[in-house]
């Protein structure tokens, strides 16, 4: 087996590594952990790869024995590993230890291949895994090192191959670290530009097995209450792999008393969570159904405690295949509120208790943990577009009918002028929804400011601008001042898909409130803040257009409050750049397509006879030059050979190399004549006399002092008609072969293997 003799391909075998062991420590949520275990296994690669470089000519019993600890102590480590809880991890961890301990005996190539598996193991892990757009710097890091080291492996066994100072003029053409990085560079520029501006198929929607991991949340008190006895206090939580703690919820609509008239301290813009769903949705935290005028409450949840100790909360209406599944990972440390789309079916969340209250929203035994992750099934429907909990009764409609003790008259006189000529409930929720979106402005100024008492008179007839909770406070006052029951709701509207992970990230300034009406014989979500859609599916053929969807609305989140601000201005041009090169790519997009249809209509009527005649005679063209190109080359062969005979040697060797390379033994550029000789004459036994005359003539045409006379001429052409017609019979099978070390090589046949010939 060849060993490893070019120092560049441990380097970039180094690199690569690395970078594939980050990428899965990346998972991580610690960054403390994570940049201490990165540090530990770069100290250790880097030792190995040092000591497999200095020993690579012979393996010593030092070597041996250090690579057996490392494998003995990568194995215990992962063993621990498993014991906590995590199968995935311990096995990720018992590869990164055998490599770690290969690394010490890497000296073949062999060893080489089996590392960039490794390295490819742990980086497909990583990638499937990954929630953050920061990935794509590992997958680049790691083609531009992959590269780097295929690049660097072909120079070694290049060199491996070439003797004397064939070795030095390789090491010098090469110039590895200058093309080594072109190479690069172009493969991630054509494959950036074709992953942004091809157009895609939509591809079909794969639900995901339920997953639950991160913290457990034990619930003793609530298991019970669910048994029948009396509760005491809240559940507490346990860990298995390491976590985190981290802020808490701001929100105030996930409180249990949501004061819509209180001033509040702007919002970050962090991620809570991630969202693995087939479509956007609303992630419902809370309804409320009491409101006084200024703050929302709950009088009457009627919680119900749930028990499994699987963690699997299954509703009898659940059907395995059917449903919207999602998937949340939480990022930061949160209420007790378990989020989900209307209506849940079943819900997959570490605990062995949790509280379900009659409008099916959720709790768990304590405070949500950074880490945690878990999973919901809901049946979603749409009703003209709005998400539709399907057909459902609803047996205490009386308290989605209260109204305030101190409501204005005038509200309840513009719920009538809104809904009078509308018949039905689910027409009157529609009219109110019109109505505040056409009249009224969307503003975040008003989250600031603290208010009176009659907030929403205020609101409705002075102002005329506010924030979402101002706007589906009053849709629900409305509505139920026209006698439609419906209650206000408070979550995360989450329609916001990255497109390079796939997954909908949520962010604090996506918290919102929207309104739920019974009508249609369900519950119906209508969404009267302006400037928000509601959360339906749509597909893209570019993902250029869904980068600068995703890009356009995280900047305006960002730049809503300072829109003057020199930062705002930058983030504006840089989006109309973006936009006018995906105008462009459409563009360039619709041509195509009307080309391609114009092409499709003249194929059909005329263009196939036109396109077949040109292939027949194309062929045919093609055959005739094929049985005449014999003929030709002996034409000229015949002519040299009168004319200029030292051209008419050069010509016979450039055949006989042509012969034997389509044999599939062509002559490297570094093998003399006299190499190549004795490479086809262990090969080719019978023609040994023809290689030997055409090899001996042409080395005397080329270095020889003294002219061929014609003897040699005419024997020279003979043996390459004895060639082309006893040599071109079946192709043998490509072989792979060794050059021959010690031939009697002289001086000229060096300089020979050097030389470009031109005939």
């Amino acid at each position: 087996m060849r060993k490893i003799q070019y120092p560049p391909v441990y380097l970039g075998l180094y690199i690569l590594q690395i970078t594939a062991v980050c990428a899965v420590l990346r998972t991580e949520d610690r960054e403390s952990l994570f940049i201490t275990k990165a540090f530990f296994w770069a100290a250790i690669y880097g030792v190995g790869l040092l000591y497999g470089w200095r020993h690579r000519e012979r393996k010593t019993d030092v070597s041996q024995s250090l690579t057996n600890v490392f494998l003995v102590v990568a194995l215990l480590y992962a063993f621990m590993v498993y014991l906590s809880g995590s199968l995935e991890m311990a096995i990720l961890t018992f590869l990164i230890g055998v490599q770690g301990a290969r690394n010490f005996t890497l000296t073949q190539h062999r060893d080489l291949y089996f590392a960039y598996l490794i390295s490819l193991i742990l980086m497909f892990y990583g990638a499937s895994v990954s929630q953050e757009t920061t990935f794509v710097f590992h997958i680049i890091l790691y083609v531009l090192s992959g590269v780097y080291t295929l690049m660097a492996d072909h120079i070694d066994e290049r060199l491996s191959l070439a003797k004397g100072g064939d070795k030095e003029i390789l090491t010098k053409g090469m110039n590895l670290s200058i093309k080594g990085g072109w190479v690069a560079a172009v493969s991630l520029g054509l494959a950036f530009i074709i992953y942004l501006v091809f157009p895609r198929i939509p591809s079909p929607h794969v639900q995901g097995f339920p997953s639950i991991g991160g913290w457990y949340y034990s619930g003793k008190d609530w298991k019970k209450e669910a048994e029948g006895g009396k509760r005491k206090k809240e559940g507490s939580y346990w860990k298995g792999p390491d976590r985190t703690a981290g802020g808490e919820l701001e929100y105030n609509g996930f409180r249990e008393r949501f004061d819509i008239a209180k001033a509040r301290k702007a919002i970050p813009n962090t991620v809570v969570f991630h969202l693995s769903s087939s479509r956007p949705i609303y992630a419902r935290g809370k309804t409320f159904d009491t409101f006084d005028g200024r703050a929302w409450t709950n009088e009457r949840p009627r919680e119900t405690y749930l028990r499994s100790e699987t963690g699997e909360f299954i509703s009898s209406q659940y059907q395995p295949k059917e449903g919207t599944r999602q998937i949340y990972w939480l990022k930061k440390n949160m209420g007790n509120l378990i989020f989900a789309a209307y209506r849940p079916v079943s819900l997959w969340f570490p605990s062995d208790s949790i509280k379900k209250d009659t409008a099916l929203c959720f709790k768990a035994p304590s405070r949500l943990r950074k880490g945690t992750k878990y999973s919901v099934a809901s049946k979603i429907n749409d009703l003209e577009g709005r998400p539709f909990g399907g057909v459902e009764f609803e047996r205490d409609n009386e308290r989605y009918l209260r109204l305030p003790s101190h409501l204005s008259p005038r509200i309840e006189d513009l719920s009538r002028s809104i809904t009078a000529e509308s018949e039905g409930d689910y027409e009157k929720a529609k009219a109110v929804e019109e109505y505040l979106k056409n009249n009224y402005e969307y503003t975040l100024d008003t989250v600031f400011d603290e208010k009176n008492e009659d907030t929403l008179d205020e609101f409705l007839f002075e102002k005329k601008r506010g924030h979402c909770e101002y706007f589906a406070s009053s849709m629900v006052v409305l509505l139920r001042a026209a006698g439609v029951p419906s209650r206000l709701v408070t979550g995360y509207l989450a329609n916001r898909r990255n497109p390079v992970t796939g997954y909908y990230e949520v962010r604090e300034l996506d918290a919102h409130a929207w309104v739920e009406a019974y009508a249609a014989q369900g519950w119906v979500s209508f969404e009267p803040t302006p400037r928000f859609q509601f959360p339906c599916e749509t597909r893209q053929c570019f993902v250029l257009s869904g980068l600068i969807r995703y890009v356009e609305d995280h900047l305006n989140r960002i730049t809503e409050a300072q829109q003057e601000s020199t930062w705002a201005r930058l983030y504006r041009f840089i989006l109309a750049c973006l936009k006018g090169l995906l105008t462009f790519i459409q563009t360039l997009w619709e041509a195509i397509v009307g080309t391609a249809a114009l092409f499709w209509e003249w194929l059909s009527e005329m263009g196939w006879a036109i396109l077949t005649g040109i292939a027949v005679a194309g062929g045919s063209i093609y055959l005739i030059l094929r049985l005449i190109s014999p003929c030709v080359r002996k034409m000229r062969l015949q002519n040299l050979k009168r004319k200029s005979p030292g051209e008419f040697i050069f010509l016979c060797y450039q055949e006989m190399e042509n012969i034997f390379g389509r044999k599939g033994i062509p002559r490297a550029f570094y093998v003399a004549p006299k190499e190549y000789q004795e490479i086809l004459q262990t090969r080719f036994k019978e023609l040994n006399p023809q290689i030997d005359q055409i090899t001996k003539a042409f080395q005397q045409a080329r270095y020889g002092g003294m002219p061929l006379n014609r003897r040699d001429i005419e024997e020279t052409y003979q043996a390459y008609e004895y060639i082309l017609k006893h040599g071109t019979g079946k192709k043998i099978k490509r072989f792979s072969f060794t050059y021959p070390k010690n031939l009697p090589i002289k001086k000229g046949d060096r300089q020979a293997s050097r030389m470009s010939v031109k005939y």
